[in-house]
């Protein structure tokens, strides 16, 4: 005790000048509630990719003729480029597609560049496929899947969905949106064999002569006196009744002979069952999500208010609604953080007002908000960039019972040397000094256990990072509010 001087250290001079240490603790508030407002939130931290995908359409192949012509050659080409860890491949009917894990010590879009080379020297493939698509697969949030349902045809319904899609599209903060409108719409031609014999014509005819009437196609240009006039043939068959009316040979007594005399047009869908209801109804389905740098908490309430006014101008039995809202679970886990925070900071401050004064109570209490709100603060810098998502709240509420620990420490220290010695400012100084390092180590073990977590690296580190950051500000804040502010205010109790 005779070595405590309460005339020197940092926790004596804020003591002394309660001005900086309420304006130290206001500061802290007001940063924290600003970046509250201001914070993203998400439903989880934002996890680098490290798989690349590839997808070849050879349309009508089966998947053994997929495996032979496409497949097996992917996958001699992909065994040769560097930082792969492991390749999955799928023969499909009508498609081949690859699944690529990339090693993380690698950077993805480097292997992607690499995986698009050695794809693209390959020169057997047949002749039939179409152009390979390659892509780095990346971390995308979800929002909200929405169902448009109602006793409406399918096709009806799918138009009415497109129409929907596009003004989901539109709206302000929508960057992400697809439509799932089930089975695609297709035109089913089924030449007759017995036509063809009749006209003297083989299926290759019908097919050319589909291909060449059916299309868009440049026609030159008019030179003019003010310049040239580019003129374009657009005949471009979309429906079944256009397809009908293609040409297929001039007669003899020049007629023409045309698709529907030799062939059945059906204009529908695709076969297969791909179809999704909703209470019984038909239905079309509808995603949104959030990029990166969106909270999905402000893209939510962008949608909601565009459904709710939709709404009102739908047919009669259609709906309109949400069916999977992400937020809803964000803000579960928010609210138990808050409520947590709340009861646990009246149950320590019955607790203590039970055993020392209401005053030093009321201001140990006080360390959880001012630790939560200035960690709060810290968590957007760009050095950190932790978003309110579901790890960071779990590891809110995980510290929840620990950033009042040192502040416990130094209110009951300083409550004995008052009451043994008296209401002073130097014994306020030195029951706060008598403890202030082994309550500082206490919490310092803390941090160490969560410091390795805060500093990890690599395409997984966000869970981590985000759960490691919260706990060691926290704590790091709580050591600010029992060392520096708490012992200026507990200086000011009456006797």
């Amino acid at each position: 005790m005779s070595r405590l001087d309460p005339n020197k250290g940092i926790i004596s001079w804020f003591a002394r000048n309660s001005v900086a240490a309420n304006l130290l603790m206001m500061g802290l508030i007001v940063a924290g509630l600003a970046s509250a407002f201001t914070i993203k939130k998400q439903m989880f931290p934002q996890i680098e990719s490290t798989w690349i995908t590839v997808n070849i359409p050879y349309r009508g192949a089966a998947p053994q003729e997929v495996e032979e012509a496409i497949t097996v050659k992917l996958e001699e080409a992909l065994a040769s480029v560097q930082g792969v860890e492991r390749t999955i491949t799928y023969s499909n009917r009508g498609s081949a597609s690859a699944r690529i894990k990339v090693l993380d010590s690698y950077d993805p879009r480097e292997v992607l560049d690499e995986v698009k080379s050695s794809i693209d020297g390959i020169s057997s493939f047949p002749d039939g496929m179409e152009r390979p698509i390659v892509s780095h697969e990346r971390y995308r949030q979800e929002v909200m899947y929405i169902s448009l349902a109602g006793d409406l045809p399918q096709k009806e319904l799918k138009s009415l969905g497109e129409r929907i899609h596009d003004e989901i599209r539109s709206l302000p903060d929508i960057s992400i949106s697809d439509y799932y409108s089930g089975a695609s719409y297709e035109i089913a031609i089924e030449v007759s064999g017995d036509k063809l014999r009749e006209y003297h014509l083989t299926f290759a005819d019908v097919a050319s002569a589909v291909r060449n009437f059916s299309t868009n196609r440049s026609a030159g240009e008019i030179r003019a006196d003010d310049g040239y006039i580019s003129v374009r043939v657009e005949e471009q068959a979309y429906i079944g009744d256009e397809y009908e009316n293609i040409p297929i040979r001039t007669l003899a007594d020049g007629s023409q002979l045309r698709l529907q005399d030799i062939a059945q047009i059906s204009d529908g869908f695709e076969e297969g069952v791909q179809r999704s209801k909703l209470d019984g109804h038909n239905s079309v389905v509808f995603f949104v999500g959030a990029s990166k740098d969106q909270s999905i908490t402000d893209v939510s309430k962008t949608v909601r208010d565009y459904l709710e006014q939709r709404q009102t101008s739908l047919p009669q039995g259609v709906t309109l609604e949400p069916w999977v809202d992400f937020t809803y679970y964000l803000n579960g886990r928010l609210n138990m953080m808050l409520s947590n925070m709340f009861y646990g900071g009246i149950l320590v401050f019955f607790i203590l007002s039970l055993f020392l004064r209401m005053r030093l109570a009321f201001w140990v209490m006080m360390g959880l908000p001012v630790s939560f709100l200035g960690a709060l603060a810290f968590l957007p810098l760009s050095w950190i960039d932790v978003t309110i998502n579901v790890a960071s709240l779990f590891a809110f509420i995980m510290v929840l019972g620990v950033v009042v620990d040192d502040a416990i420490i130094i209110g009951e220290s300083v409550h004995s040397e008052v009451e043994e010695r008296g209401l002073t400012l130097d014994n306020v100084i030195r029951g706060a000094q008598r403890v202030a390092v082994p309550a500082t180590f206490g919490v310092l073990t803390t941090i160490a256990a969560f410091a390795p977590m805060a500093l990890e690296t690599g395409p997984n580190s966000a869970m981590p990072k985000a759960i490691g950051f919260v706990v060691v500000l926290c704590l790091l804040f709580s050591l600010v509010e029992s060392k520096l502010i708490l012992p200026a205010h507990l200086a000011r109790m009456k006797p």
